[in-house]
């Protein structure tokens, strides 16, 4: 048979039902109730893991297959958030992965001294079509197509083109797209 807590109707082997704060599951630290987690299940179905210093989840899984680590409504496949950048809609055409922040955010990607690291755009088509690397050892960073045939083109406001690097003739135009 099923087991309940917190239900008289088990749907499952072990079925718990969060309380009203959406904790059902705490796991502490030595028996210390000032270090430990919260697991819990809020009404819209998102899976929250609450610290014990936090009342809002630290980190949710929402039911529409996100994750969100400092908010409790991802609007990406993966959105970190370290605080409030303010009131407005994401670009859809590049949202499956956020960092929010309403001071200086970013992201880090560290490697050892004598390697490169990097940042791929890739499709099925060219697994490495372009890419942002830098290599501490070589003194070198790079920004740009990875395939000889494929332009290079830096943007002002509003995405005008004011400069591009033919890869065809290796002319660079300022002002035209057509060096």
């Amino acid at each position: 048979g099923n087991v309940g807590i917190g239900t008289t109707s088990p749907g499952r082997p072990l079925t718990i039902n969060s309380d009203t704060s959406h904790r059902a599951i705490r796991i502490l630290e030595n028996d210390s109730a000032n270090e430990s987690w919260d697991i819990g299940v809020d009404v819209d179905g998102d899976l929250n893991f609450f610290n014990s210093a936090n009342s809002d989840p630290t980190v949710v899984f929402s039911d529409a297959g996100n994750v969100g680590i400092g908010t409790d409504s991802p609007s990406a496949k993966l959105h970190v958030k370290s605080n409030n950048a303010g009131s407005f809609t994401y670009d859809t055409t590049a949202d499956d992965f956020i960092v929010e922040s309403n001071a200086n955010g970013g992201m880090t990607i560290a490697t050892a001294a004598a390697n490169t690291g990097r940042i791929i755009f890739a499709s099925p088509d060219d697994p490495t079509g372009a890419e942002i690397s830098f290599s501490q050892g070589s003194n070198l960073m790079k920004v740009g197509p990875t395939n000889g045939s494929v332009d290079l083109v830096l943007q002002a406001a509003s995405g005008t083109e004011f400069m591009r690097l033919d890869a065809s003739s290796s002319n660079v135009g300022i002002g035209t797209t057509s060096p």
